[in-house]
């Protein structure tokens, strides 16, 4: 009897959790796996468990009663308030499926843990009327004044703990109704922040997406550079090629400068030799002339020299002899003046 009560009737595979207990918004894992989440029935104490274990720790200890209720807050979680552990329980599952049957077994659970509470009292009752029925019997029977003292102070007794009882049952439904209270007001907070957690679900979608967007544009303008950063590279050799073709052309620039004012100045000098070359033939044109016009002076001296013999004429005929040489000396130098300038020069 005793392996049977230890089974348990049904388990599942599941996430723990515990709502946070300052801000009790947050859930709060309890471990870091999924653990087995079990129903059992407590004989001893008629009560029914629900009980899940994290190794040598204790994960879930919750005993069922009337009052409890399963949420199921979305498609895989659900949840449950236990007011005698001050706690609120989340379960996360691997599939609808799961939480499904878990959802059923809570509720199915709850019907017999209700059931089992309203069986006592209705036993009660009717052991109540018959003890009355039973000692009347054993005071007629017997007869005396000692057992009938007995039985009176043993009713008393039952009177008084009835009395309890009914005491405790009473504190027990404010308790009840105190905690049914909080389980309220801790389901109307659950509901607040489920209802802002879905809200900054939705924010945080439309925030995904934003980043996603923007993820998107970065890595298109990333292989954008990469694009430019190349054609970059190859202008950049094109650049190069054309700054040395640009250095070859400055260096012949340079030389054919040079080369240029070599030209110019070999010109300059042929332009001063051309001058001076003109100027020289204007004087040996000149020279010529002057020549042309001694020699008919000394032609005509010498036709009157022999016509007369007088000695003044002679005199006379000696110096434009003199005057002839000079002038013919004087053409034999711009001669070999000209002669100079023609000469090639290096």
């Amino acid at each position: 009897m005793g392996d049977q009560q230890n089974q348990p009737l049904f388990t599942a595979k599941a996430h723990v959790f515990q709502i946070d207990p300052e801000t009790k918004k947050a859930w709060l894992p309890v471990g870091q796996q999924s653990l087995n989440v079990s129903f059992y029935h407590d004989v001893s104490r008629n009560a029914y468990r629900i009980i899940s274990m994290d190794g040598s720790k204790v994960a879930i200890n919750s005993t069922l009663s009337s009052s409890m209720s399963f949420a199921k807050t979305s498609q895989k979680f659900g949840q449950w308030a236990d007011p005698r552990a001050g706690t609120v329980y989340g379960l996360g599952f691997a599939n609808e499926g799961d939480l499904n049957k878990f959802m059923e077994k809570f509720n199915e659970m709850k019907e017999l843990a209700a059931r089992d509470q309203q069986q006592p009292q209705q036993q009660q009752q009717p052991q109540q009327q018959q003890q009355p029925q039973q000692q009347q019997q054993q005071l007629s029977k017997n007869g005396s004044a000692d057992s009938e003292f007995r039985v009176f102070e043993e009713l008393k007794k039952e009177n008084e703990e009835l009395k309890k009882s009914l005491l405790e049952s009473k504190n027990n439904a404010r308790l009840w109704d105190g905690e049914l209270q909080t389980l309220r007001n801790n389901n109307a907070r659950l509901t607040a922040a489920l209802q802002e957690s879905s809200v900054n679900l939705d924010q945080w979608r439309k925030q995904l997406e934003a980043y996603k967007d923007e993820c998107t544009t970065l890595r298109a303008k990333l292989s954008e550079q990469e694009r430019s950063r190349g054609e970059s590279d190859k202008i950049q050799r094109q650049l190069s090629e054309v700054k040395e073709k640009l250095r070859e052309v400055e260096a012949t620039a340079q030389q054919k400068q040079e080369e240029l004012i070599r030209v110019t100045k070999k010109y300059e000098e042929a332009r001063q030799a051309e001058s001076k070359y003109e100027r020289l033939n204007s004087t040996l044109q000149l020279a010529e002339e002057d020549g042309k016009k001694l020699r008919a002076q000394v032609s005509e001296l010498q036709q009157q020299l022999s016509q007369t013999t007088r000695p003044s004429n002679k005199q006379q005929l000696e110096k434009l002899q003199q005057q002839l040489s000079a002038k013919i000396n004087e053409i034999y130098e711009m001669n070999d003046r000209l002669a100079d300038l023609l000469l090639p020069t290096s």
